[in-house]
């Protein structure tokens, strides 16, 4: 247990020392907190910063799984809607999720020192630190996956059912389940309808709220599924790759973390001409990795490093004589990873702390008399803003691209016509109908100030 809690500090001392810039409040977490806060105030799960800009987020907001929404609101019952109430929280499931995946690689091998050592590895890597330390579903969702692995190790089917209902009403990309169950089930269809009903069971209650708001759950869920759709062509392949690896924040670093991914493939490679012992896990491995992948989400880029641990724990129970050698190479490739990244990052801090500042007492001299304020910022200033006025956020980018939605366009065209103040950096590309609001109304331009590190852009006021 002394291990356990020097790992549980190691990821507490990450998260500090990012100091709010790994990453910088960002607009997803907005669009995950206004649903929180809402059913914690008014008891209606509902996202006001989105409402009159997607149809139906005034009634329910159904476009995500709810679970984290739910369980943050929680705690904002006791803390109130701040950006640091929402990551602590985050952070305490990351500390769950090693205790847990500690447990599991001592499971699977029951080696003490490989299991300290390959949750040394889980915590130093920079998408699982940055899932800990922001308002998203990823890591209460990896918290289900690893403890869904966990009791089918054991298995505990009732335990596996809970998790994977958990797990599907954490996140939509827990749909990789389906198939690692039916691999560690392939010859017990018993337990196969046990954990499928125990998961069904526990979805049930979310089942029948998307009944009553039925309309609203179709435009919403396809709304964000075409915006996906949109990435899976060959030719974004690359585009693909380049978004799971570009979160590691460094050209070499994006080279060492396909490196390490690729490792899996020539293990396998050995052990198919060997034992044979380890291919189970390698298709687990493969699932998660592909699923990922056609996520188009850099955010899920936390799904397969552990996944990847996981299957080289495997590996190294069934040829000890190799884990000095393995277990060496990927540590230096994660310690290589978190210097390059902090080589790049500490000189960057204090600066962008400073900027950031800069940015909120720009803003706020300049909005006094703004009602009603659109946010289209990276980093998004949301939290930092005076809560006495009313804010909308802007849709992730693509959403309105299909021909589905132009009988919906006209409710965020009349929203868009009654905001009298815009904060548009130049991040982001902005949305057609917004663009062409711009271009029709008389607006005085306000820029920025002169940043090195926070973005250019511009308020635009009536």
């Amino acid at each position: 247990m002394y291990a356990y809690f020097v790992l549980l500090l190691l990821l507490i001392i990450l998260v500090y020392f990012y100091n709010g810039f790994y990453p910088p409040p960002w607009p997803d977490e907005v669009l995950f907190s206004s649903p929180a806060i809402s059913l914690a105030n008014s008891g209606k799960f509902n996202t006001e910063v989105l409402s009159g800009i997607i149809y139906g987020m005034d009634k329910a907001t159904l476009w995500n799984s709810p679970l984290y929404m739910f369980l943050l609101s929680f705690v904002y019952q006791f803390t109130g809607e701040s950006l640091i109430a929402g990551r602590i929280f985050s952070l305490f499931i990351g500390i769950l999720c090693i205790f847990v995946f500690y447990f599991l690689v001592k499971k699977l091998t029951d080696h003490y020192y490989l299991s300290f050592i390959l949750t040394f590895i889980l915590v130093i890597d920079l998408s699982f630190s940055r899932a800990s330390n922001i308002i998203r579903m990823e890591i209460l969702n990896l918290l289900f996956i690893l403890l869904c692995i966990f009791f089918l190790e054991k298995k505990q089917r009732t335990l596996t059912g809970i998790c994977t209902g958990l797990a599907g009403l954490t996140h939509p990309i827990s749909i990789f389940l389906v198939p690692i169950i039916f691999i560690y089930n392939l010859n017990s269809l018993k337990s196969l309808i046990k954990i499928g009903f125990y998961a069904l069971l526990i979805m049930l209650p979310w089942f029948i709220y998307i009944y009553q708001y039925w309309d609203v759950f179709q435009f919403q869920f396809i709304a964000q599924f075409s915006r996906k759709t949109t990435h899976y062509t060959i030719e974004n392949l690359f585009y693909l790759i380049k978004v799971l690896g570009g979160q590691y924040q460094h050209k070499m670093n994006f080279i060492l973390i396909y490196l390490f991914l690729i490792i899996p493939f020539i293990l396998i490679l050995y052990d198919f001409f060997h034992f044979r012992k380890t291919i189970k896990y390698f298709f687990i491995y493969i699932i998660i990795l592909f699923i990922t992948l056609l996520s188009s989400e850099g955010w899920y880029s936390i799904y397969p490093i552990p996944f990847a641990l996981l299957y080289i724990s495997i590996f190294l129970r069934a040829y000890p004589q190799y884990i000095l050698k393995i277990v060496s190479f990927i540590t230096i490739i994660f310690i290589t990873i978190q210097f390059l990244f902090w080589k790049k990052t500490i000189p960057k801090i204090n600066l962008y702390k400073k900027e950031y500042n800069m940015y909120i007492d720009f803003l706020n001299a300049n909005l006094q008399d703004c009602k009603m304020i659109y946010i289209q910022s990276i980093p998004d200033p949301y939290f930092d803003l005076p809560k006495n006025k009313i804010y909308k956020e802007f849709p992730p980018y693509g959403l309105f691209k299909s021909s589905y939605f132009y009988e919906f366009s006209s409710i965020r065209i009349n929203t868009y016509q009654q905001i009298d103040c815009f904060i548009l950096s130049d991040t982001e590309p902005i949305e057609e109908g917004l663009q062409n609001i711009l271009q029709q109304e008389t607006y005085r331009k306000i820029p920025f100030p002169e940043f090195k590190i926070l973005p250019s852009g511009y308020i635009y006021k009536k």
